[in-house]
Order: C-alpha cells, then sequence, then structure tokens
C-alpha cells in the first residue's frame, strides 16, 4: 500500500489504490492535491489505466496515516530559510542568479513567441467585442453569435478584476501615450509603430497561481532572494511584459538573415513599484551607463547592441538599442495590429498580424510542416486562408486556451472550424491511445488534462473569425504538482542524450560521410562536384547537398532547388536544417547551420577545378590522398553554401585545426579517417593533398 504526502502539510497518508489523473483533497489540511509517493516510501508496482473519476477523493481513498515525525515538520521550510539567508548574504556578483531571475522571464516569454507563425491587418468588424462561450455540451461548432467578452477593471480596492490588467503607466515627460483600444486594457505603448506581432504576459494572474506557488520552493527561492538583492525587484514586484515585433514581413520577402535593425524587437515591463537603475545596471555584468541629452540608457553587454531605457521609474523599455532610441523618442502605439482576436484575460496573449496577408503564400513561409496530420492540416489552413491569427493561453489554477484566426472571408472561417474539429478529434483519440501505452503510469495526470481539453474544446465562426477555447479545470495545479516527475523524466532524456552525443563524435561522422562519398563515386565513376554552375557561371549549391541521398536524406534533398543558388528564396530557409552528420560535436560555438566539413579546392587537390575526379585520377595512392576534413572553427561556413577549404601550398596548414587538441581530423581518399598531428612537417601535409603530385610522403 503506497505512502503519499500532502505538498502543504507535509501529512503522510496511506493510499488504498493509486489513480493517477485523480486529485485527492488531504484529510489534514483539506487542500487538494496531486499523489506522488512520500520520499522513501518507493514506488508503486503498477497502476491501473486512467479514468474519468471524481474531482476529489473521500476518506475511503485513504487508509490510517503513516506515522509522522511532529518535531521534524517544519524542517524544510527552516533550512529553506536559511538557504536563501546564506544566499542574500554572499555578496559576490554571481552572474548565476541574474541568469535565474531573468530566465523566470525569459522561458515565458519564449514559450509564448513560438506561437507567433501567422496573420494580417484585417478589419475586425463586429468580431472585436466578442469572446466564444465555454460550454463543453454544446455543439462543437457554432455559428450564432458568441457571449460578449468581459474588459479588464479595478475592484473597489484598487486591485484587478479577472478581466486583465489595466497597466497604462504615466506618460514621460512630452509625450502622449496612445489611445488605441485593445481587449483588457493592455497597454500597446512604446511598442514599434509599424508592429505585425504582439506577445503580452500578466504576470498578477500568472504568479497569483500554482506558478506563484512553485517560485517559494527551496529550489528556487534561493536564488531569486540573491536576483532581488542584485537587481533590487523580484518576480512579485512584476506587473506585465509586453512585446511588440515589426519587419517580420519584409525580412521573409528578402531571405536574409534577421538582424536588430531589420527585425526591431520592443519589451516593455511595467512593475509594480519604482526601481532602482542604477542597481539594475550594477547588477548586469559589463552593463554600461549611456547619456546623450535628456537620454539615459543602460547599454547592455554583447555583439548586438542592446539598451534598456526608464519611460518612468517603474516602466523598462528593452530591445535593440536602435529600437528603444526610436520608442524613445515616440510613444505612439501601433494601430494596425489585429487585436480583436486577443481576449485581455489571459496569462499569455501572442499576436501575429502581418501588415501584407500574402506572406503566408511566400515561398519562404513554407517551410513542410511537421506533426500528426490534424496539426498539419491546420498549418496548412492558415497559411491558404488566414490574414492574422492569436494564441491565449491561461496557466492559473485552471489551464485554459483560445485560438483565434481572421480568415479571408465567412467561408474560410466555417473551414477553419471544421478543421479544427478534426483535429481537436483526433486529439481526443490520441489522449484515448495514450491512456492504454506503457507510459499512461506516469503522464496519468497529463492525459486527463488532454482529456478535459478536448471535452471542453468549443470552436465558433461568427464572421470572418474562427475561435477554438478549452479549459481543463484545476489543470494548473495538477501540472504544477507534477512537475517534479516531468523534470525529472526531462533530466533522464537530457542524460539518454547526452550519452549519445558524446558518443557521436566528429570522427564517426567524418567515416558516414566518406562512406557516402564512395556510395556516390559507385553510382556516377567519380565523386561529386565541388558546385554545380549556372551558364553564367555562377554557383548553385555545395556537393554536400548532392550527397543528401547517400546519407539517407532524400526527403531533405527533394526539397532543393537544385537549379538556383544556395541563398534563393526557396534554398535558404533549408540552411537552416543540416542533417547531424554535418555536425562537429566538439566544436560547440557554431552557429546553427554551419558546417566545418570541407573538401580540399585549389592547383593539384582532390578537388581541382569543378569537376569531380575518378579513383584513378589519384595516381598518388587514395591511401595518401585528402578527401575531406574538418577546418578550424573560424572557417565555419553554411552547409548548403558552395564555400569549402581553399587549400594553400604556402601555408598548409592554415585554416585547420582548433577542433582536436593537438591537430584536425581528415578522410583520405581510401575512406579511412585520421587525425593529422600538428607536428607533421610542412612538406607531408603538402604531400598528402595533392592527388596526383608524385611527392614521397613521410610517415604521419
Amino acid at each position: 500500500m503506497p505512502v503519499v504526502q500532502c505538498p502543504n502539510c507535509d501529512k503522510k497518508m496511506n493510499l488504498r489504490e493509486p489513480k493517477p489523473g485523480k486529485r485527492l483533497r488531504c484529510p489534514g489540511c483539506q487542500e487538494p492535491f496531486m499523489p506522488f509517493p512520500a520520499k522513501g516510501s518507493g514506488q508503486p508496482k503498477k497502476k491501473p489505466r486512467p479514468a474519468p473519476v471524481d474531482d476529489f477523493g473521500d476518506e475511503e481513498d485513504y487508509d490510517e496515516p503513516a506515522p509522522r515525525r511532529k518535531s521534524k515538520a517544519a524542517a524544510p521550510k527552516k533550512r529553506g530559510a536559511k538557504s536563501k539567508k546564506k544566499a542574500a548574504g554572499s555578496g559576490g556578483k554571481s552572474k548565476m542568479p541574474l541568469l535565474i531571475g531573468v530566465g523566470v522571464l525569459g522561458v515565458a516569454l519564449a514559450g509564448g513567441l513560438t506561437w507567433m507563425l501567422m496573420g494580417s491587418n484585417a478589419d475586425s468588424g463586429d468580431a472585436s467585442s466578442t469572446a466564444p462561450a465555454a460550454n463543453g455540451g454544446a455543439d462543437p461548432i457554432a455559428t450564432a453569435a458568441p457571449a460578449a467578452a468581459s474588459g479588464g477593471g479595478h475592484d473597489a480596492d484598487g486591485g484587478h478584476d479577472s478581466g486583465g490588467s489595466t497597466d497604462m503607466p504615466a506618460p514621460a515627460a512630452g509625450m502622449t501615450p496612445s489611445a488605441t483600444s485593445v481587449p483588457g486594457n493592455i497597454s500597446l505603448q512604446w511598442l514599434p509603430q509599424q508592429a505585425e506581432a504582439m506577445a503580452h504576459i500578466d504576470f498578477d494572474r500568472l504568479l497569483s497561481g500554482p506558478v506563484g506557488q512553485l517560485l517559494q520552493s527551496p529550489m528556487i527561492s534561493g536564488p531569486l532572494q540573491q536576483f532581488r538583492d542584485q537587481a533590487g525587484f523580484g518576480p512579485e514586484d512584476l506587473k506585465s511584459l509586453t512585446v511588440g515585433l515589426s519587419g517580420i514581413g519584409a525580412l521573409v520577402s528578402s531571405g536574409q538573415p534577421p538582424t536588430p535593425d531589420s527585425l526591431p524587437l520592443i519589451g516593455v515591463l511595467r512593475l509594480k513599484r519604482p526601481v532602482d537603475a542604477t542597481k539594475l545596471q550594477g547588477a548586469i555584468p559589463g552593463a554600461q551607463s549611456v547619456t546623450e541629452g535628456s537620454l539615459n540608457l543602460i547599454r547592455l553587454p554583447g555583439e548586438q547592441a542592446a539598451a534598456i531605457w526608464f519611460a518612468d521609474a517603474s516602466t523598462a523599455i528593452v530591445g535593440a538599442e536602435s529600437a528603444v532610441r526610436q520608442a524613445a523618442t515616440s510613444s505612439t502605439a501601433p494601430t494596425s495590429l489585429d487585436t480583436a482576436l486577443i481576449d485581455g484575460q489571459s496569462v499569455v496573449q501572442v499576436l501575429f498580424s502581418p501588415q501584407d496577408p500574402s506572406i503566408f503564400q511566400h515561398p519562404n513561409f513554407q517551410a513542410p510542416p511537421q506533426g500528426p496530420p490534424g496539426a498539419t492540416a491546420i498549418v496548412n489552413a492558415i497559411r491558404q486562408n488566414v490574414t492574422a491569427v492569436a494564441f491565449n493561453f491561461d496557466l492559473t489554477n485552471d489551464i485554459g486556451f483560445t485560438l483565434a484566426t481572421r480568415c479571408r472571408d465567412a467561408a474560410g472561417a466555417k473551414s477553419m472550424a471544421a478543421i479544427l474539429t478534426a483535429a481537436n478529434q483526433e486529439s481526443a483519440a490520441q489522449a484515448d491511445a495514450l491512456s492504454q501505452s506503457p507510459q499512461a503510469a506516469m503522464m496519468g495526470p497529463m492525459i486527463e488534462i488532454s482529456r478535459q481539453m478536448s471535452e471542453s474544446t468549443r470552436i465558433e465562426a461568427v464572421d470572418t473569425i474562427c475561435r477554438s477555447t478549452g479549459i481543463a479545470t484545476g489543470g494548473g495545479q495538477q501540472v504544477v504538482s507534477y512537475l517534479p516527475v516531468m523534470i525529472g523524466a526531462a533530466m533522464a532524456q537530457g542524460f539518454s542524450q547526452g550519452a549519445a552525443m558524446q558518443s557521436t563524435t566528429s570522427k564517426t561522422n567524418l567515416q558516414q560521410i566518406g562512406i557516402a562519398m564512395h556510395h556516390f563515386h559507385d553510382a556516377y565513376g567519380r565523386f561529386p562536384n565541388t558546385a554545380p554552375q549556372s551558364p553564367t557561371g555562377e554557383k548553385w549549391l555545395s556537393w554536400r547537398v548532392h550527397l543528401l541521398p547517400f546519407l539517407d536524406q532524400q526527403a531533405l534533398y527533394e526539397q532543393f532547388n537544385l537549379e538556383e543558388p544556395w541563398d534563393s528564396p526557396t534554398n535558404r530557409p533549408l540552411a537552416e536544417r543540416m542533417p547531424d552528420v554535418f555536425r562537429s560535436p566538439e566544436a560547440t560555438s557554431l552557429l546553427p547551420g554551419h558546417t566545418l566539413f570541407q573538401i580540399p579546392v585549389g592547383t593539384g587537390t582532390a578537388f581541382e577545378g569543378t569537376k569531380g575526379f575518378s579513383l584513378r585520377d589519384f595516381t598518388d595512392g587514395s591511401s595518401n590522398t585528402v578527401l575531406l576534413v574538418e577546418a578550424a572553427p573560424d572557417r565555419a561556413v553554411y552547409w548548403t553554401q558552395p564555400e569549402d577549404f581553399q587549400f594553400d601550398s604556402a601555408s598548409p596548414m592554415d585554416g585547420l585545426g582548433g577542433v582536436e587538441p593537438d591537430g584536425f581530423q581528415a578522410v583520405f581518399a581510401d575512406g579511412s579517417v585520421r587525425l593529422i598531428q600538428s607536428s607533421v612537417d610542412s612538406e607531408t601535409v603538402k604531400g598528402i593533398f595533392t592527388r596526383n603530385g608524385g611527392e614521397v610522403v613521410n610517415e604521419f
């Protein structure tokens, strides 16, 4: 009979029949909780399949309480307090507490921004004041007008009601705040005027629920206290974070890599009390104070210029320095965002509303969707039929979501509703299948949340807007209670992946490429061309792309346009999807999509000119001729880019080494992989880089 422990009062109980996904009410403190084995009690041997159960257990769920030492009941809290005081008094400026504190904000923001996929500036019409009725028992697709959404406001005591936060700060001197009306009174002041995407996090709501309780755990509270001491504020002082991003459409059209100037991002962090800017600057290693006239900035360290500007004592504007400077000169809010799609109430609200909706049909926006058929159908429908999209996510005691799309016409909205209905049915079927899998015992609470979401989902098409909304009652508490299991599983998976990464080295990847080179030679009677060219001599794609079919990457190979340059609108997005075989696991500082695996080009090398040679052309012997090298990290190139190691006989080791402690890895024409030591004399190195030079090569 397993022993479980209440996380609220530490009371231990004998549980007669464990039921995954079922919350119980503690007979001691009367608070609901998810049952997990008490420390040292072991795991139950077998748990039954999750099934719909009542919300809380009754007394018959328990046997007599397990023995408990009263004198030790409060010990964990006392130890946590001591740790907190010790951390606060450390006095050093360790970067770790600052990173953890900022990470609490960054993780929430990054999670929300990943939903920014689609959108437009279509006319909001009458739908701006509507929201779906949450009636899980109704027909899943409704075409009648839904109930009106409640706006944000203040209670009599000055607090916020559930309609969202009214967090418009006092304007800076000489500025007039925008009067743009947004559901929930969310302020868009200081966001880029041409913003095409926005995200809003309501920390008041987020931290008033189980997430706030989680921050009180000793593992997190200690580092957070250090962050408070260094920065002068903590999570409890945060009111909201609103982020705006512009330039998305132009960047997608250009196909160029993003820069702070081409993709200006502004974050407006509003706090409940004034913050000491000087203290905050001192908490950020390398931060500098910049004063130009009446403008005072905190310039952040890093290659990309970023800065913080305080519009007032409790409002910080953060982003690329050029964008922050622009915000400091004008507080006019963007007016082209289709804000009718956000609900003004959820903890996280994300909207993507590009000024040119046709961006969804642009080739650079057409990465092939992956995932279940229902999810793929939604992505395809958004590309073809949607002009703006918003995702609203609530995480309090409950978990809720709303996906809202602005379609090109009313028929498109009804079509989207049908697709969402099919996807919801697929999700319900997946939850049922998962409940019968070996993972059901561990994932019981998550399966139950998924089932509640599917059962409560309501989908409505009103004019050109389609909304899908669902809620899992008590889901927030379940997720936070389940976090220890999730973290443990993630750590186990991370260790497994880490072991796999350690077993994969540059040498094993080079061996695979060498074998693929020989398979190519078997098929075509020669090694690959360095880079096929257009009739005008323009290089198209790297040999690495043409080797894909021999590396079990035929599907990726077929997505390239082989008669266009590597950075064309069609081919450039694929540069970010580099197969693992082209990675150097030991080189951890490389940018995504970059490789060090390059063929030697130049006079006398295995790849002299543009045409690939046959093995019969290697008169110096295939075991004495380098076919492929691992270049130095500063020579990294995009794997699709037709650039390789330029061999210089005057400086044969230039551009090699830096990954291995003493030398560089090389694939020879016979397929072998060898480490060439840095101590090898230059004449020998020159000899192994020529295929037909006739040199006498010493042992190496």
